[in-house]
């Protein structure tokens, strides 16, 4: 029965740790949403990628080549104007987010192996 005990609480960390992980991996960037304004560029920079979503339901990853005052034109060649824009996202790495991510990581293996050995001590000095 002790060992059951010690088997699930082994995969109720695992799973707890595999959770922890996803979320904190999608806190590695951040999403800057623009929305087109009439008269006002967007501040799209030439060579970076924009994920674009237009008034007609698509959405399109596009790579900037130039930006005017009513659009943008991308590395294909092909004009778009802000006016059937409905929003673009830019993805951002964060690497403050990235190194607090790692530390954290590394911080929990450590305690958790501290709590395990801790663990497997004990009991060896509780059996015998």
């Amino acid at each position: 029965m002790f060992k059951t005990s010690r088997h699930a609480c082994r995969c109720l960390l695992m799973r707890s740790i595999v959770a922890f992980l996803i979320i904190a991996l999608s806190a590695c960037s951040s999403t800057t949403v623009y929305l087109p304004e009439t008269g006002n560029p967007l501040p799209l920079e030439p060579g970076h990628s924009y994920l674009v979503s237009f008034f007609d339901g698509k959405t399109q990853r596009l790579r900037v080549a130039s930006v005017s005052n009513t659009g943008f034109t991308d590395d294909s060649g092909r004009d778009y104007k802000y006016t059937d824009i409905e929003q673009v996202r830019e993805k951002n790495f964060s690497p403050l987010k990235t190194t607090g991510l790692v530390l954290t990581i590394c911080l929990s293996i450590v305690m958790l192996g501290s709590f395990l050995v801790g663990k497997t001590i004990e009991e060896a000095l509780e059996g015998g």
